[in-house]
């Protein structure tokens, strides 16, 4: 019991030998059974998440207990209806992957196929942004010009900094609040100044407001850099255009090809039927024996449709819940 000292003398090598002791044909089969049922337990729900909803069995010291229980009881059926109930724990688990992939690839399918829809809208949006940018062509120093939000024209790109500071600045102040920014390329400009800092800049085409553009908190502020932000949001529309047509292309390519892996058996199937056919012979010699295994609700459901099939009777219905 004094293992602190025993380590403290040589930390290095110290190290605790375990010893798991039973007697055969005794009631250690049933001590050792119980020790494996709180194991599997007490195991997963140290290593368990949110999503947990159920245990798998013999794992870490849950499989100890269960050697030992097969070892206690004298009983070679006990250790291989413990390896066969795992197989068929195993299959099922596997089997659950299989249904489970079909559904998450229904559920992709239907996402796919449902991007042309939302495409025609992007598409829509883009078209006004395209026109605009073709009626309100880019500026070079001859054609450059820049109205104020007082009203004054500007010629010269230097000579904006003053009234486009002035009114990012104010919308810092005034939270929510479009700030008028000045006329650029036909577009009347805004500043809003959002809750968390970031401040967007905003314009009306035909009527519908768009977000041109983004400041997150920290970045700096440059009016030819904004205005050149604004020059590749207008320019930008084709490409993306084009873009969100290979775009659709691809969704319903994929789609078309994911649609060819549903509806595959599982290639499993006969071999978990195997296998639980199986685990249900060892119950039955096991229950004809006098024991030696405690049998679960599902376990003894199992067994009880397996003799109503071979008897002809109304088939046990079995909740695996």
């Amino acid at each position: 019991r004094q293992g602190n000292e025993l380590y403290n003398r040589d930390p290095d090598n110290f190290e605790v030998e375990v010893i798991r002791y039973g007697t055969s044909q005794t009631y250690d089969t049933r001590m050792w059974q119980l020790i494996e049922h709180k194991a599997v337990g007490i195991e997963q729900l140290r290593e368990s998440h949110d999503n947990m909803d159920e245990f798998d069995e013999d794992i870490g010291e849950a499989a100890n207990a269960s050697d030992m229980k097969a070892a206690a009881s004298g009983n070679p059926l006990i250790l291989e209806e413990i390896n066969m109930r795992n197989q068929v724990k195993s299959l099922e688990a596997q089997q659950r992957g299989h249904q489970d992939a079909e559904i998450a690839t229904q559920s992709k399918i239907r996402y796919l196929e449902g991007r042309p829809a939302q495409a025609v809208e992007d598409i829509k949006k883009l078209d006004i942004i395209i026109e605009h940018n073709a009626q309100f062509p880019p500026q070079d120093e001859k054609t450059f010009q820049y109205i104020s939000a007082k009203g004054k024209t500007y010629k010269v790109k230097k000579d904006i900094a003053g009234p486009l500071t002035a009114a990012f600045v104010e919308s810092t102040k005034k939270t929510g609040v479009n700030i008028p920014a000045g006329e650029y390329r036909g577009l009347d400009l805004g500043f809003v100044s959002m809750v968390f800092g970031d401040a967007e800049v905003r314009a009306k085409i035909k009527g519908k407001s768009h977000t041109l553009t983004i400041y997150r908190t920290g970045d700096e502020f440059s009016p030819a850099g904004l205005l050149k932000r604004v020059d590749n949001y207008l320019s930008s529309a084709a490409a993306q255009k084009d873009q969100r047509g290979k775009d659709v292309e691809r969704s319903l390519q994929q789609a078309s090809e994911l649609k060819k892996t549903l509806g595959k058996p599982w290639d499993k199937e006969a071999e978990l039927k195997g296998k639980r056919e199986q685990h249900r012979e060892i119950i039955a010699q096991l229950r004809k024996a006098g024991g030696g295994v405690m049998m679960t609700p599902v376990m003894r459901q199992e067994l009880d449709a397996a003799i109503a099939d071979r008897k002809g009777l109304q088939p046990v219905h079995i909740d695996t819940d």
